[in-house]
């Protein structure tokens, strides 16, 4: 660090007046640097130090920062989660600094809190994708977590996703976003609701609609019902017109999914027997499609449960790798089937997801609510077995 002694300071509304001595930046830096439109007024002091050409002090006139300190959750890798406080973001051009109101949690926070997200992260940064906020019209907001990529097929190599490094997230009091980023909040959820839905909603619609290209009257199979994609995805499918089957780990999540999702029935992952048990629930020779976030050795099960001609679509792997590797290319060739795998998506699909829910007045399913303060708390139960829908946070309850 280097130090300049000063010969005065005074203090105007908004600023401070500071007065360096000459020679004391000389000593500091060894040249002094003044702006090109006085440089004939000086001599460049590194080859000449003739006092005659130089005034005997330099006054600088600095602003004062009035940003407000505001409250994060910084993730620092192999450290974990640490409440801090930070200056408010400035606005930059054309961004917007947004007051957070909620927050929603999903497992791409848990795994960069593990250190299993596929991304290095290398530094500490603000996690969070699923954001609503006030504008600053005072009107709620949801941000759409995505960057760079507008339309098409194919995910462009730029893409980012909000809450990571370089992205600051929404588990902060304030976010500071790109104004292409902002979108008008459903009129029927509130923010809780409206919170479970950008990076679940946008994957889930992707999912169906761009990959697998549902139709209505489809047999659609949806594994690991309870989290939030495959949960927003039921409904979806519902509210297209498919014919909706789960499997999870409980018989209350199959209760819950038939009761507040509208799926047709389910059955238990854990019982060997499974794919077996869900066949008999079809009135049909298999399922249109599949839709997976777990990967892992079910992946063979997923395929002999499709119909001719039947899809299966993996936007997560929760289970992680197959332990065995070996799948059969015969029926995928004959049978014409089609494996696909999706991450989230575009602007546009955002944008008709965003449509699509207004339409059918979808709302997503919270399992539980956590004041800002208590983030880690809300990370245990969104991990824990038991819960079935988004876990989300609050800022400011009068605001929802």
């Amino acid at each position: 660090m280097i130090q300049v002694r000063c010969n005065s300071i005074k203090t105007t509304s908004h600023h401070f007046v500071v007065t360096v001595s000459v020679e004391e930046l000389i000593q500091a830096f060894g040249v002094l640097l003044v702006p090109s439109s006085r440089l004939d007024q000086f001599q460049e002091l590194g080859a000449v130090r003739d006092q005659r050409f130089l005034p005997t002090s330099v006054r600088f006139r600095i602003r004062m920062d009035e940003r407000e300190a505001v409250q994060v959750w910084r993730l620092h890798p192999g450290e974990g989660l640490k409440l801090e406080h930070i200056l408010a973001p400035y606005a930059k051009q054309d961004h917007l600094v947004l007051r957070v109101l909620s927050a929603g949690l999903n497992r791409r926070d848990a795994w960069m809190l593990q250190g299993r997200y596929p991304l290095a992260l290398g530094t500490s940064f603000v996690p969070g994708a699923d954001v609503v906020a006030l504008d600053p019209s005072g009107n709620r907001v949801l941000l759409n977590p995505g960057m760079n990529w507008e339309s098409g097929e194919n995910m462009p190599f730029s893409f980012k996703v909000l809450g990571e490094p370089g992205a600051p997230g929404g588990f902060a009091r304030l976010i500071q976003v790109h104004r292409s980023r902002v979108h008008s909040v459903p009129e029927h959820l509130n923010a809780i609701q409206a919170a479970a839905l950008p990076l679940a909603g946008l994957t889930a619609y992707r999912v169906l609609f761009s990959r697998a290209r549902i139709e209505p009257g489809q047999n659609v199979l949806i594994t690991g019902i309870g989290g939030g994609v495959a949960g927003i995805a039921a409904q979806v499918a519902v509210a297209a017109g498919c014919n909706v089957f789960v499997t999870t780990s409980t018989q209350v999540k199959i209760d819950k999914a038939k009761s507040l999702l509208g799926v047709l029935d389910g059955v238990l992952y854990g019982n060997e027997d499974w794919p077996e048990l869900i066949s008999a629930k079809l009135d049909a020779t298999g399922f249109d499609v599949v839709v997976d976030g777990s990967g892992g050795d079910a992946v063979k099960d997923y395929l002999q449960l499709l119909a001719n001609g039947g899809k299966l679509v993996i936007y997560g792997l929760t289970a992680g790798r197959m332990k065995q590797k070996r799948i059969e290319l015969a029926p995928i060739v004959f049978r014409n089937l089609s494996i696909m795998g999706s991450t989230m998506g575009s602007d546009k699909e955002f944008k008709d997801m965003l449509e699509f829910v207004s339409k059918h007045r979808i709302v997503p399913i919270i399992d539980a609510v956590y004041d800002f303060e208590h983030l880690p708390e809300a990370m245990d139960r969104m991990l824990a077995a038991s819960s079935f829908g988004k876990v989300c946070i609050q800022m400011n309850s009068s605001r929802l």
